[in-house]
């Protein structure tokens, strides 16, 4: 049974918008291409219309035809105005014999054959699908054609819409994420030195810890705080002291590596993590450390700090009790701090290093 003009316009079309892997622009300019075939027009154009912007979003035309994706004119100064203007499908089939003749865009484009009907997308205006010609057509459009193009504006509309929602979820998931990773950034975050916090320092180290016992590599820690930073406060005022613990973390921040981690432990006090970094190495990572706080010159008054290092290499038989090993890894450290303090400050000792009688049983 042979099928009407209608049938084949409805089979081409389903054909062209049922290959989804082929995506909207590819799609859209078959269906263009589609519709210039079927009205026998050579250009075909999906606008988008902002205001008074009409901006060509597909087209397909002859390679003659200087038109191309995102140019755009004024509105006025084209066919579709009319069609805006009508709400409904407008057609020509000789503009030089019409009413249309004085319009602005015959006389700079010269088109005369033009099919067109507005394409409303959840209720609000997006643009319009457009045929033209610059030539006459020799026959009416017809109810047949009418149908087409009514099916086409369908489908786009449709289209259009189920992309601007996907759009509108992706950029609500992009904004959730954002907001979750807002909140991770707090929750782990100090807010003054823009390092890690407490909280995130003790998991950090759990994890840390059982990384080194997988990859049986040594973990070292790094505790230090500021000397005589009470002095500091009182004789400079809250605000520089303030001032001073964010200038220091970020110096010490910016001489860890990426695998490190660092954090304010708790007022003048932070932590670093040093993974796969042994006795010998963390000392000297520790000592580089304090040479860079010894350094910072852009403080009320110069600043120094006192270190305490510790190091261990975690045994399959650790794995049982990680809080237990991580305790140890910290009264270690704070051992070695306070050996620190106790010759003079402004140095770095490693509990490895110390004489039996410094270490607590």
């Amino acid at each position: 049974m042979k099928m009407s003009s209608n049938e084949r316009v409805i089979r081409e079309l389903y054909e062209i918008t049922s290959a989804y892997q082929s995506g909207f622009a590819e799609r859209a300019r078959k269906l263009l291409a589609l519709g210039c075939e079927r009205f026998g027009l050579e250009i075909g154009i999906l606008s988008n219309i902002d205001g008074e912007r009409y901006r060509v979003v597909h087209q397909v035309c002859p390679d003659e035809v200087p038109l191309a994706d995102d140019v755009q004119f004024k509105l006025p100064e084209t066919y579709c105005a009319v069609t805006i203007e009508a709400a409904a499908p407008v057609a020509y089939e000789h503009v030089a014999e019409s009413d249309l003749s004085a319009h602005p865009a015959y006389a700079q484009f010269k088109l005369e054959s033009y099919f067109g009907i507005p394409i409303v997308v959840d209720g609000k205006l997006y643009g319009t699908l457009n045929f033209s010609s610059p030539f006459p057509r020799e026959r009416q459009f017809d109810e047949i054609d009418y149908d087409a193009l009514r099916l086409m504006a369908i489908w786009i509309e449709a289209e259009i819409s189920r992309q601007q929602s996907q759009e509108k979820i992706m950029l609500q998931a992009r904004e959730l994420a954002e907001r979750n990773r807002q909140l991770r950034e707090m929750t782990q975050t100090d807010p003054l030195t823009r390092i890690g916090n407490r909280n995130c320092f003790f998991q950090k180290l759990e994890h840390n810890l059982k990384f080194a016992q997988r990859l049986k590599v040594p973990l070292s820690l790094v505790l230090f705080d500021l000397d005589h930073f009470k002095h500091y406060n009182d004789t400079y005022g809250h605000v520089a002291g303030d001032r001073a613990l964010a200038t220091v973390a970020q110096a010490v921040a910016g001489l860890a590596r990426d695998t490190d981690f660092v954090a304010r432990y708790g007022g003048e006090e932070f932590a670093v993590l040093l993974t796969d970094t042994n006795y010998k190495n963390a000392l000297a990572t520790a000592e580089r450390f304090r040479a860079a706080i010894e350094s910072v010159d852009d403080l009320d008054c110069e600043v120094s700090a006192s270190f305490g290092v510790s190091t261990c290499l975690p045994k399959a038989d650790d794995s049982s009790d990680f809080e237990a090993l991580g305790k140890r890894l910290i009264e270690e450290a704070d051992q070695a701090l306070y050996h620190s303090k106790h010759l003079g400050r402004n140095r770095v000792s490693h509990y490895n290093s110390l004489d039996v009688s410094d270490r607590s049983a």
